[in-house]
């Protein structure tokens, strides 16, 4: 097994020469009988796992009556489910059948997080939703075997490639954050600050995330919105204000507005939805940008947000503190004390689910794993997970909140599935955010987690 932390040049290129290999191996296999395990292992070897090892061949999976048997071709557990069909056979039936294979295993712990179906001249790998393998893809990638060496990438996680990924996301997270600290810098140069400051930049963080999580109707609204604003940043202020002003203007009050100053001037209103829980609410103070403003708003506009973690929120009040404070160090030569007296803390995601599987979160899935071939006790734990109230007595940015308010919701879709397998009874999702309650003296981190919690739940 792999460990390396990044795929350097030099060993992506010896995959992709892996890649070649195997596909001009197996140009002409067709048959799952005859050549299936053959595939699997050459696969493996692409990434130097050692398959004799590492793969259970042919894994038994007992049937939802409980009176006969599924086999799975190729199985590594907590990794990766392998079906394969002969050329030709429908891979999208072939998925269904590798998902229900996955639901039906019995131990948590041995549900993979990846999917791949083959025919031998295609290869559909379906990435499920992190930690909850009976989802619906999250990621799927489908590729010929004559392009493998283009997407060889995509099977990293097979040569212990898996901690890549995190890195990579934690990465980009840490860039988010950089880039809008360097914009509250540049409001910051200019003498905003305060409330006005905080709500601006909580309010283009919305706009951010939702311009790439599709809660707007179009692509990239927000981006263009404000890439199409002249150079010199003179009206953007005024853009902005407008947009704030229709996000928060219902659709009753919209039909009522007569061709709008918003709709003749910038054309995309129908894309924006209403958005409630007052965001934009309250009235602040208009902002005239400048060019470097403008820049650094477009900076952030050009980050892909979707692919950002939930507690950026966190990250982005840390360093709006840490940014206020090096303000203050500069006219007093003195380290503010700020943060250590709110005792402002970023926690990462990984730290957040180490606290919150021995607290409540272990239990929980221990416990469904006890009912879930038991309908009436499927039935009283799904009530129990939508009842259960979750209180962060310091809550910060809400990190805690949201990674627990996540991780409740994929427990609950996961017994509610097990459920319907069980008995065809369907239940509906109750769990919401009204679950999860918090304390926190500081107003703006207050206002931070309310967004961010109302931004998980959509």
């Amino acid at each position: 097994m792999m460990t390396q932390t990044l795929l350097t040049q030099e060993q992506l290129a010896h995959l992709q020469q892996q890649a070649d290999e195997f596909s001009k191996t197996f140009a002409n296999a067709q048959y799952e009988m005859g050549e299936a395990q053959k595939f699997i292992n050459a696969l493996c070897m692409v990434y130097g796992v050692n398959w004799l090892h590492s793969v259970d061949f042919e894994r038994r999976v007992k049937k939802a009556n409980r009176r006969g048997i599924n086999r799975i071709d190729g199985f590594l557990p907590g990794l990766l489910l392998i079906e394969m069909k002969s050329a030709g056979e429908d891979l999208d039936k072939a998925f269904e059948q590798a998902l229900h294979y996955v639901q039906l295993l019995e131990k948590e712990s041995d549900k993979p997080r990846h999917i791949l179906v083959s025919d031998f001249q295609n290869l559909h790998l379906y990435e499920l939703n992190d930690r909850f393998t009976t989802e619906l893809p999250d990621k799927t990638v489908k590729f010929a075997l004559a392009d493998f060496r283009a997407n060889v990438e995509a099977l990293a996680f097979m040569g212990g490639y898996e901690r890549i990924i995190a890195e990579r996301n934690e990465a980009l997270t840490i860039a988010a954050a950089e880039k809008l600290a360097a914009l509250h810098d540049a409001f910051l140069s200019e003498g905003y600050s305060g409330k006005d400051l905080q709500t601006m930049l909580v309010r283009l963080l919305f706009c951010l995330f939702a311009d790439d999580t599709e809660l707007f109707d179009e692509t990239n609204v927000f981006e263009n919105f404000i890439k199409n604003s002249p150079a010199d940043g003179a009206d953007l202020g005024y853009r902005l204000q407008d947009l704030f002003e229709w996000l928060n203007t219902n659709d009753t009050e919209r039909k009522q507005t007569a061709k709008p100053l918003w709709e003749e001037h910038h054309g995309f209103r129908k894309s924006l939805p209403y958005i409630n829980g007052k965001l934009f609410a309250e009235k602040t103070q208009r902002f005239i940008f400048n060019a470097q403003m403008r820049s650094a708003l477009i900076d952030c506009c050009e980050l892909d947000w979707g692919e950002i973690s939930p507690d950026i929120f966190g990250t982005l009040f840390q360093n709006i503190m840490e940014s206020a404070d090096n303000q203050k160090d500069k006219k007093s030569g003195k380290k503010s004390q700020h943060r250590r007296d709110f005792g402002a803390h970023y926690t990462s995601e990984r730290n957040i689910r180490r606290a919150i599987e021995p607290l409540f979160l272990n239990d929980l899935k221990a416990e469904f794993e006890q009912v879930q071939n038991d309908a009436k006790k499927l039935t009283a734990f799904i009530t129990k997970l939508q009842t259960l109230q979750i209180l962060d007595p310091a809550c910060g940015c809400g990190n805690f909140l949201i990674v627990a308010y996540r991780e409740m919701r994929l427990l609950e879709m996961q017994a509610l599935k097990a459920l319907d397998l069980q008995s065809g009874q369907q239940m509906s999702s109750y769990c919401d955010v009204h679950q999860f309650h918090g304390f926190e003296i500081d107003s703006a981190a207050c206002e931070i987690a309310t967004v961010a919690m109302w931004l998980t739940d959509h």
